[in-house]
């Protein structure tokens, strides 16, 4: 299992980094994996939720809306994308703020990542290279946002 996560998540990181519109690159790639496969309704719908939120949503927040425990929520999100509600929200997060630092650069940068519902540029900083494999010096980002 942890083989198909780091598989999962390499691809998923290789989506979000090679284009400007990650979600439809992302709906394709997800949908490859449920062809054949009827989806859970309660799954359809914290996934709605998710990309509708950009990623800043709680487990909590998400189990009460499909009105379901929310280990019953990881457990389906387990067996149906091999990550965690929570691994998927960051991942869409992160998509979304990447999305906007390409589309208007990197002028106003805390208040992007604030908007985009992290804490701090730390909390960015983390996420930017868990996702990515490097630190987002101001040089890469430049490199990367064209500014």
């Amino acid at each position: 299992m942890r083989s198909i996560n780091k598989k999962l998540e390499y691809e998923i990181r290789t989506i979000i980094e090679n284009c400007n519109e990650p979600y439809d690159d992302l709906n394709k790639f997800f949908e490859r994996y449920f062809i054949d496969t009827v989806i859970d309704e309660i799954l359809l719908k914290t996934l709605k939720l998710i990309e509708e939120s950009h990623g800043n949503i709680t487990v909590f927040e998400l189990a009460n809306s499909a009105d379901v425990h929310p280990k019953k929520l990881e457990r389906l999100f387990i067996q149906y994308l091999g990550i965690s509600v929570k691994k998927f929200s960051k991942i869409i997060r992160f998509g979304e703020m990447h999305r906007v630092l390409s589309k208007y650069g990197m002028e106003n940068l805390i208040q992007k990542i604030l908007d985009k519902g992290y804490f701090d540029q730390a909390h960015f900083n983390r996420d930017f290279k868990k996702f990515t494999g490097v630190n987002p010096s101001s040089e890469l980002m430049s490199i990367l946002y064209n500014t």
